[in-house]
């Protein structure tokens, strides 16, 4: 992996680590089935920005897998503060990869059917050409997952699927 795709896995991490509202603390599960999905990127310092929508299947297996899949990355960081109070949850990390320096402010608010995320990440040396990238996450419980639709499926505004999940 270069530095240029790591800022893309980078986001993908912090959406999973959203969604799956996976963290050590005691934090009340969401509910399972269909959730929208919309996520800002701005990034910096081009200004550019993106708008990515999607629906996501979720169970409470699925977000147990995505807990897990976040202690394995947090493993590689150091966790400078987190703090839950009133349904917020609020994280400051810094990481080394492949030798950058991420650091990352992320709160988080949880509500049983809406999860809303502000996540601020900046890189030293910069990715390419990206120094940081604030992002916001807000996704809203829909209802049953459609048939077909497993849990950790995840469908794209184009109408892609993708299986972020095997079971």
């Amino acid at each position: 992996m270069n530095a240029r795709s790591l800022a893309p896995c980078s986001a993908l991490a912090v959406v999973l680590l959203a969604l799956g509202h996976a963290r050590a603390l005691d934090v009340p599960s969401v509910a399972e089935g269909l959730w929208s999905v919309r996520i800002e990127n701005r990034y910096f310092p081009s200004d550019r920005r993106t708008v990515d929508t999607a629906t996501l299947c979720r169970s409470h297996a699925y977000d147990q897998y995505v807990l897990r899949t976040e202690r394995e990355a947090l493993k590689a960081c150091t966790i400078i503060s987190e703090r839950l109070a009133l349904g917020t949850l609020t994280r400051e990390t810094r990481c080394g990869i492949e030798g950058h320096q991420v650091h990352t402010t992320f709160i988080e608010s949880l509500r049983p059917d809406s999860v809303h995320a502000e996540v601020q990440t900046t890189y030293s040396p910069a990715l390419g050409d990206i120094t940081g990238v604030k992002m916001r996450l807000d996704s809203h419980y829909i209802g049953a997952c459609p048939a077909g639709m497993q849990p950790g499926d995840r469908t794209t505004a184009d109408g892609t699927v993708e299986h972020l999940w095997k079971h």
